[in-house]
């Protein structure tokens, strides 16, 4: 095995745990290939006192297998940043690296990077992260609901309150296909990250099943709902859809904007039809 031990790969994290997972995975790949640990640098506000927003973000250091993981920062002559899927695809490409010895790999907020690429490197990964994957929903929904956090949204008023909001028909669409599939489904859990928004209400419609909020449960607890899941209705976020690539148990159901005659997809949904360019086996598409 061959360790250049001047590369250091710098992983800058942004957002909230869906967009961590989005360039964390891409380190892990990276970190494979050259046999480096990752050093995780963040932007993380010092003292927030939003205790949601705050648990999305630092809901990562919580998965990570620490054995990948240095905290020792170490001098570079060069840094290189990594913004964009094409330039990591052509260092990962890369047969010889010596070109790269003495170089910080910073990946920075790479937001549009398909399933079928991660795909390839599932075995991989799943060193990289420590997630429970022991609970198992039999004759039940789970479904992923971003509306938005309200107040607690970074932008204000939340873009998931109109353009990024998907239609309920989406739902119905995929909760009809699971239960024409079990006759037995009784259950809808319901993960969100908003619990107070009325468009939760709507699944109330559905009188002869047994609607639980998971209001209780933490980002990491909902995550591992959802990775576990039977049957799981991912929306377009990209902590829903992480779960929906992750969940190798069950079936799956994702929206499909790119054959919507709707408003979909708009310029905010555009990096979620990229991640969406899948083939995964377990993924249903439903066309919104």
């Amino acid at each position: 095995m061959i360790i250049y031990l001047h590369i250091m790969i710098i992983c800058k994290l942004h957002g909230g745990f869906g967009n961590h997972l989005y360039t964390f995975f891409l380190a892990c790949i990276l970190s494979n290939k050259l046999k480096q640990k990752i050093y995780i640098e963040d932007n993380i506000i010092l003292n927030d006192l939003l205790s949601q927003r705050k648990d999305t973000r630092e809901t990562i250091y919580k998965i990570i297998n620490y054995d990948y993981i240095t905290n020792k920062l170490s001098q570079s002559y060069t840094v290189i940043t990594v913004n964009s899927i094409e330039k990591y695809k052509d260092i990962l490409a890369l047969d010889n690296v010596d070109n790269l010895n003495n170089s910080h790999i910073v990946i920075d907020s790479i937001l549009n990077v398909s399933f079928s690429f991660y795909n390839k490197y599932y075995d991989i990964l799943q060193n990289y992260i420590k997630i429970t994957k022991s609970l198992i929903f039999k004759d039940s929904i789970v479904i992923s609901l971003r509306l938005g956090m309200g107040k607690n949204e970074i932008v204000q008023p939340s873009p998931f309150e109109k353009e990024l909001r998907l239609p309920f028909e989406y739902y119905k669409k995929a909760i009809q296909m699971f239960r024409d599939n079990n006759n037995n489904i009784n259950t809808l859990f319901i993960c969100s990250d908003n619990f107070d928004d009325n468009y939760i209400d709507n699944f109330y419609i559905y009188s002869d099943l047994n609607v639980v909020l998971c209001v209780n449960k933490n980002t990491l607890e909902q995550f591992e709902y959802i990775i576990n899941a039977d049957c799981y209705i991912s929306s377009n976020s990209s902590f829903a859809l992480f779960g929906s690539f992750l969940n190798r148990t069950g079936i799956t159901t994702i929206p499909n904007f790119k054959e919507s005659n709707s408003v979909y997809p708009n310029k905010n949904n555009s990096r979620y039809s990229d991640t969406l360019n899948n083939n995964l086996d377990n993924c249903v598409k439903i066309i919104i």
